[in-house]
């Protein structure tokens, strides 16, 4: 059924929009067979856009929800906006491993073991989670019920990334 709403839709607009799109914007080498046309280029950025919008409407839900539990003398949005900064580890941590996968490909080539360098970077994607978990518990002066969102946005963005790394 998709498929055959995508073949009518392009040949629907097959003689109004150009077939391959501009070289600086999107992969333009035909020699290659590798040619991006502007369905491709609307389809992967409107994809990459509601992801992104998902993840942070759910972070901020999850932020603002402990941040009303604290409710201390600051403004609501001071304090969602201090705390936001625990989810920086895991994901920065994530992003490393993520564009050094080459990286850690070539390890194996130096004699390293594809086993050692899976728990090289599951150790190094567990300790960004950690430490996010350290920074909630931090922020909030210790365990308390403020910290449950936290830690449940921190196991979001982790189970985000680790689809993509492992």
């Amino acid at each position: 059924m998709g498929g055959s709403l995508l073949i009518f839709s392009y040949r629907s607009c097959a003689g109004r929009i150009p077939l391959a799109g501009k070289s600086w914007l999107m992969v333009n080498y035909p020699q290659a067979g590798e040619v991006f046309i502007w369905l491709d280029f609307i389809s992967i950025t409107t994809f990459m856009l509601i992801s992104m919008a998902g993840i942070a409407i759910i972070l901020f839900m999850l932020t603002m929800l402990s941040a009303s539990v604290v409710r201390e003398k600051e403004r609501i949005m001071a304090i969602v906006a201090k705390v936001g900064y625990l989810y920086a580890p895991v994901a920065l941590i994530s992003l490393i491993i993520g564009l050094g996968l080459i990286l850690f490909q070539s390890l194996g080539d130096i004699g390293i073991g594809k086993d050692v360098v899976r728990i090289m970077q599951g150790f190094l994607f567990a300790a960004g989670g950690i430490w996010s978990i350290y920074l909630a518990v931090r922020l909030h002066n210790g365990w308390s019920m403020a910290v449950i969102p936290n830690i449940i946005g921190i196991a979001v963005v982790t189970a985000a990334w680790h689809k993509v790394l492992f």
